[in-house]
């Protein structure tokens, strides 16, 4: 029973595949109407997912292991988010980069905890206000 804290085995969580998730923390896609786009010094590609631990982008010509600079604006925040990643893996096609936050400083990491959050209650306000109509068919109505 949920009211037992001390017996775990009424609680159950799990991933369709345990091994595609690999980061621990909430993660958010961009809107499509505010896409966040990181910069890679003069050059910059669409970041697909975004989290506290690390964020997931489009791949241009990027290896695993690679670290770098690099600098992204999430609409709404005050201030620019500069830090270091490390590219963990690609995905099997080749598109898309998984990294890790490695050099952030507590500024930055505020800015992004705070742009997980907001999107994350502007998600769920949108679950709340979002009604679902079922019209069902009244016999001998048309």
């Amino acid at each position: 029973m949920f009211w037992k804290k001390s017996d775990k085995s009424t609680v159950s969580f799990s991933f369709p595949n345990d091994d595609d998730c690999q980061r621990s923390t909430f993660r958010v896609a961009p809107w499509d109407s505010e896409p966040v786009h990181v910069r890679f010094g003069d050059e910059s590609t669409k970041v697909v997912n975004i989290s506290a631990g690390g964020m997931a982008f489009e791949n241009h010509n990027f290896k695993e292991g690679e670290q770098h600079p690099v600098r992204l604006h999430l609409p709404g925040e005050y201030k620019d988010v500069v830090c270091t990643v490390t590219i963990l893996r690609i995905n099997p096609t080749g598109e898309i980069c998984f990294t890790t936050f490695t050099e952030i400083d507590s500024e930055s990491l505020d800015v992004i905890h705070h742009y997980v959050l907001t999107h994350q209650k502007s998600l769920l306000q949108k679950k709340k206000t979002t009604k679902i109509y079922h019209a069902e068919a009244v016999p001998g109505e048309k």
